[in-house]
């Protein structure tokens, strides 16, 4: 932890934030409001164990002179405003590898070094989303066409996604009791077994996944033919 290279700075848990992967996650950095005396020399992020920062503002010299350094890893993809309360990085085309637990450390001119904690949690939507028959073989469309009172079992597959997505059935805006979902190798599965009747001729049937609160969910559907 950085804490064990600058001891002498005070540490405050913020709450997690979540970005989705392709999207911009706003890390807050709350900086005291000190007197203007106090002088902001330098900000810095750091990220997880790393000494060296992930973006730096350099302020020593003041004004216009202030200098935004972001690191190799962010470049053009970080940018530090400090005008809302409280400032914030701004990180765009959010990567997998950004997650982790970020530290704001802010160096006054005649004050003491504050340091704050914010954990980052990117999303990772499911790759794939497929509707399988009996046989494991996705369905594109229709599903069937099935015999009037035969049992039917179909399966919902999720491939990827972090954290694992949760998988639902839907009869229009009717949920329905599918199986509970499995996940095994980076796959999620979900069964519905049903009997069709006439009355489900050109039903359609959708499988929802979800895994985040920020986006909606991904969705696949099929429509169900009868002999």
């Amino acid at each position: 932890m950085l804490q064990e290279f600058f001891p002498f700075v005070s540490i405050e848990v913020l709450p997690e934030f979540e970005a989705v992967l392709g999207s911009t996650a706003n890390l807050p950095c709350q900086v005291p409001q000190r007197p203007p005396e106090s002088g902001i020399k330098c900000i810095f992020w750091y990220k997880d164990d790393e000494v060296m920062s992930v973006y730096t503002v350099d302020a020593r010299e003041g004004g216009q002179n202030t200098l935004h350094v972001p690191s190799d890893k962010l470049r053009s993809r970080a940018s530090f405003d400090p005008n809302p309360w409280p400032p914030v990085l701004k990180m765009v085309n959010m990567k997998e590898g950004d997650a982790g637990v970020y530290y704001c450390r802010v160096d006054y001119r005649w004050d003491r070094t504050y340091m704050y904690t914010v954990v980052l949690k990117v999303i990772v939507p499911p790759q794939k989303l497929v509707i399988l028959n009996d046989h494991d073989e996705e369905i594109i469309g229709t599903a069937g066409p099935y015999l009037e009172g035969q049992s039917v079992m179909l399966t919902c597959e999720a491939i990827g996604g972090k954290p694992s997505p949760y998988l639902s059935w839907w009869r229009s805006d009717e949920p329905l009791k599918g199986g509970a979902p499995v996940s095994l190798h980076g796959q999620v599965r979900s069964d519905y077994t049903f009997i069709p009747r006439r009355s489900d001729l050109h039903t359609t049937l959708t499988c929802k996944a979800v895994n985040n609160n920020i986006t909606g969910p991904n969705t696949v559907s099929v429509q169900i033919d009868l002999y």
